[in-house]
């Protein structure tokens, strides 16, 4: 699989994400971490505006009810990104 064109992080969590651009082209942060819960869905659902599921990955990290709303609105097939080993590993995900 070739390089993804955008990472979405769910949140910038203060971590280095800089090794997520050996997989893709360039990272978008859904939220900011400072958003009231009621403006979550509405945040992250505008910051995915553009998300492609054949050239984008998620990357699903820190708030728990951020992660749970970007389920509910991502589409019913895309790639999930998740670090460990000291690299990211891509799942292929299909929500029913």
């Amino acid at each position: 699989m070739g390089k993804f064109k955008t990472a979405y992080v769910t949140c910038n969590t203060g971590h280095d994400f800089s090794a997520l651009l050996e997989i893709a082209d360039k990272i978008v942060f859904l939220i900011s971490g400072y958003e009231k819960e009621e403006k979550l869905q509405a945040t992250i659902g505008t910051t995915l505006k553009n998300f492609d599921c054949e050239m984008d990955v998620v990357v699903p990290v820190g708030n728990v009810v951020a992660n749970l709303l970007l389920g509910t609105l991502l589409p019913k097939q895309f790639r999930l990104a998740v670090f460990h080993d000291k690299q990211y590993h891509i799942m292929e995900v299909c929500n029913g």
